[in-house]
Parts: structure tokens; sequence; C-alpha cells
């Protein structure tokens, strides 16, 4: 109808105001460990009011990532938003952020149990106005790797339908 089509435009409005791909990305030095503990207590409350789980696993010991924290929480939050939506209400829904470091990078999952991608759906998810949500814009994680991509950052999503899914951000690692 066209009132829903009203509203479809609306939304992709919004989301495209949330965060304008000409807004500066101001990278620096970011604590990746400290910045996760923050993100995790200002998402939390949400999430449980939902009847999901999130728990945050700090593996990056210390490491720093050159990434814009507000961009880098901006990622994550429409990353939390696509868990949030494919679990609905189902008992013993988790999600997971985890950290780890290695030589030049450091990666950062968001991992969920929800009910997964199916494999047709997976190597479409960052194309333009794709979505599978009655009310999405198919914007979300195309705005998502634009962000990532002006800190030299890249994000890579891996699904099992029926299991769950994981978006993994690629960070580039400050010398330390």
């Amino acid at each position: 109808s066209t009132l829903e089509e009203l509203a479809r435009v609306g939304d992709l409005l919004s989301s495209l105001k949330s965060f304008s791909l000409y807004e500066d990305v101001n990278p620096k030095a970011l604590v990746i460990d400290e910045f996760l503990e923050d993100f995790v207590t200002f998402a939390r409350r949400d999430l449980q009011d939902r009847g999901i789980s999130l728990v945050s696993r700090a593996g990056a010991r210390g490491a720093a990532a050159h990434a814009d924290p507000r961009a880098l929480r901006q990622a994550l939050v429409s990353l939390l938003a696509n868990s949030m939506d494919a679990m609905g209400r189902k008992g013993g829904a988790e999600i997971s952020v985890e950290t780890g470091a290695t030589d030049g990078v450091i990666v950062l999952e968001v991992r969920d149990n929800g009910p997964g991608i199916p494999q047709e759906h997976l190597e479409s998810l960052f194309k333009p106005f794709f979505t599978t949500k009655s009310t999405g814009t198919g914007l979300g994680l195309v705005i998502v790797r634009k962000l990532l991509a002006r800190m030299s950052a890249t994000i890579s999503i891996e699904s099992e339908y029926g299991v769950g899914t994981c978006a993994a951000i690629t960070l580039q690692r400050v010398a330390q």
C-alpha cells in the first residue's frame, strides 16, 4: 500500500540520517577491550528488556585499533539490531561480542544463536536495498561496510541456517 511505502521511505531517511556517510570519521588509537566494555554496558539493558542475554569476551589484551569510536559504535548497534530482529522473542536468545588480536589486526565478532541466514541470501547482504525484513531498508549493512571502510576496516558475515550468524569486523591494529 502507499502508506507502507511512505513508512518505508521514512525508515530509509532516518537510517541515512542516523549516520551521514559525509560525516568525518576520525580514527584514533582505540583500546578495543575498553571500548567493548563501555559498549556492552550501554547495550545490555536494551537487550535484556527483549529477553536476549549479551555476553562479552575481551581477548585483545589491551591492543589498540585504528578506529573512530562513534562510527564503530554505530556499526555495532546496527549489527546488534539485525541480530535482535532475527531472533525475535525466542527463549535462550544470546548475542556474544568477542575481541581477539593478532600481529596486524584486531577482530571484533558479533555472534548470535538466531535462526541463521539462508545460503541464497548470504551473497546479497551488502547489496543496497536488499532486505528480508518487512520494514527493512536494505541499507544497514551497506552503511556499516562504508563506515568501516573509511577506517580501513572490513566486515564479513558467516551464517549457518538454524544455528546462528557471526559478523566479523577486522580493524587495523595500532603498533605499540
